[in-house]
């Protein structure tokens, strides 16, 4: 799955409908709490979790530490 997190909506829509032109799973994303809640809910199969996350837009420092710290944590789990 890849997640495009990009809050202009017509170049998010161009690059999520390449993206699933390419038979890729894609969820779009407005902003960081979005994308977590994306990436959350594809805690439940693991065909749904996001190997790329496509970040367009300028993310404050918090919010991009908690959606780097959640896939970091994602990663483990796969792992461990």
């Amino acid at each position: 799955m890849v997640v495009v997190v990009d809050d202009e909506r017509a170049f998010a829509e161009i690059l999520v409908g390449m993206l699933r032109e390419e038979g890729y799973l894609v969820e779009r994303a407005h902003d960081g709490r979005q994308a977590l809640a994306a990436i959350a809910a594809s805690a439940d199969s693991r065909l749904r979790e996001p190997n790329v996350v496509f970040l367009r837009k300028p993310l404050d420092f918090p919010e991009l530490q908690r959606l780097v710290q959640s896939l970091l944590d994602r990663i483990t789990t796969s792992v461990a």
